[in-house]
């Protein structure tokens, strides 16, 4: 029997039918989804994602139902499974080739990973990152050398 790899709206449905949470808080989906919490107070303001304030509190809760629509929505998936992404501008240092050739290959599918709701910018897995370089031949050693600038 040949598995097919799940996609991403199957990654999300299995890490909430795990989780028990009722209401996620900011920080708590900033840590998910590797942001700032001030981000995803943005989200839930300009109504990316859908959330409420609490009253006379500047915290705001989201539940697992619109967190998963918005992960969805987003494409948002590889957020529950990498620990490090980088920005096209980082990933074009370290493959040392420009960032609209990043940018292009993105568009066409060549490098896996999403966009934030509000901006323009795309974020790129650690491991999408080897896996393209591991298939171009781009030496590992520029990888293990780069210093990111913005951890995210």
């Amino acid at each position: 029997m040949i598995l097919k790899p799940e996609t991403g709206k199957e990654k999300i449905e299995k890490y909430f039918d795990q989780s028990e949470q009722l209401f996620y808080s900011t920080g708590d989906i900033a840590k998910l989804c590797k942001v700032a919490p001030k981000t995803v107070s943005r989200w839930i303001d300009e109504g990316y994602l859908r959330g409420y304030k609490i009253p006379g509190s500047k915290e705001r809760r989201v539940s697992p139902k619109h967190l998963k629509r918005f992960l969805c929505d987003h494409e948002m998936a590889e957020v529950l499974e990498e620990e490090e992404f980088f920005w096209t501008g980082e990933v074009a240092a370290i493959c040392r080739i420009s960032i609209q050739s990043i940018i292009h290959g993105y568009n066409l599918g060549v490098w896996k990973g999403h966009s934030l709701p509000g901006s323009k910018f795309r974020r790129i897995g650690r491991g999408t990152l080897e896996k393209v370089m591991k298939e171009y031949d781009i030496p590992r050693e520029y990888l293990d050398s780069y210093q990111q600038k913005y951890p995210v």
